[in-house]
């Protein structure tokens, strides 16, 4: 494709300019290119500015005054978008060079598509690459998205009249700020699709940042539970909201992995009254996965 895309490629970044140079590379990489690419630094350090400067060849820098961590930066890229469609990039992550391409054919192909997503290829030095798959049906649910989060944004196609009319991201959320974004996009009625092809490279090496933190991660999660309670109880009865917070704890169990993450598994047994799952952890020392689809 020698035309440009309508599309806003919007990269997320804070003190992490190394990771930046990659980020932006990938996109230049792409077998079809945005319309345009902005990077919104959500208040880096001053001694990394020469850096980012020199990064800056072809790319709208936002630089914020106040810090308004991630789910703030992207709707800072939300409001300076000037195109019909907003992907987005966390500086750390890359997109494969088809990413672009395949998610405008699918959009292309189904006018009524406000949003399209795709696998994530995780990559970790722990462990061999695998494939991250969102556990939705081809055409996100609203059940699907209460159960857990079924899409990293970084994975998104998003037509930017939605993320705008929906009132971009909550900034109260510090982690699941996506999970929340896709409870109201379905709730809302848009229609978003879900590509089982692995276009992103999610970064799991060792480093610090939030969505690794478990404390951050049942917490944000408990936050989004909260603020959409009425949805759970109308969706799943009285005991909706208590049953996906003890599936929060188990999966964050399971995801922390070792002794904390077996505590963190009983905890959440216990916490849910699940007492099969908890004679199992006792005897074998395995914890068992949580399936998803129980909001639906």
């Amino acid at each position: 494709m020698s035309q440009p895309l309508p599309i806003s490629a919007i990269i997320t970044h804070c003190n992490r300019p190394h990771l930046l140079a990659c980020a932006i590379e990938s996109i230049r990489r792409q077998t079809a290119q945005p319309a345009e690419i902005i990077v919104v630094d959500d208040c880096s350090r001053p001694e990394h500015r020469a850096t980012l400067e020199k990064l800056s060849s072809g790319v709208r820098m936002i630089y914020l005054k106040e810090s308004r961590m991630a789910p703030g930066a992207r709707n800072a890229g939300i409001e300076a978008a000037t195109h019909p469609w907003i992907a987005f990039l966390d500086d750390d992550d890359e997109w494969l060079p088809q990413k672009l391409e395949r998610q405008w054919k699918i959009v292309s192909q189904d006018e009524s598509l406000s949003a399209v997503i795709c696998a994530l290829k995780v990559v970790s030095s722990e462990q061999p690459s695998w494939n991250m798959t969102s556990h939705s049906p081809d055409i996100m649910t609203l059940g699907a998205a209460l159960d857990d989060n079924l899409a990293m944004l970084q994975s998104a196609l998003i037509r930017t009249s939605v993320a705008r009319a929906l009132g971009g991201l909550d900034e109260n959320l510090r982690v699941f700020d996506d999970q929340d974004f896709w409870i109201r996009f379905t709730q809302a009625g848009y229609r978003g699709y879900c590509d089982r092809e692995p276009l992103v490279m999610l970064n799991r090496r060792p480093m610090k940042r939030l969505s690794t933190a478990w404390r951050s991660y049942i917490t944000s999660q408990f936050k989004v539970i909260a603020k959409h309670r009425a949805l759970y109880e109308s969706r799943g009865g009285r005991w909706a909201v208590h049953r996906a917070r003890s599936r929060c704890i188990c999966r964050a169990g399971l995801d922390r992995g070792k002794i904390m993450g077996r505590i963190l598994y009983a905890g959440g047994c216990i916490f849910g009254g699940d007492v099969r799952r908890l004679v199992r952890l006792i005897a074998t020392g395995k914890m068992q996965i949580i399936p998803y689809g129980l909001a639906e």
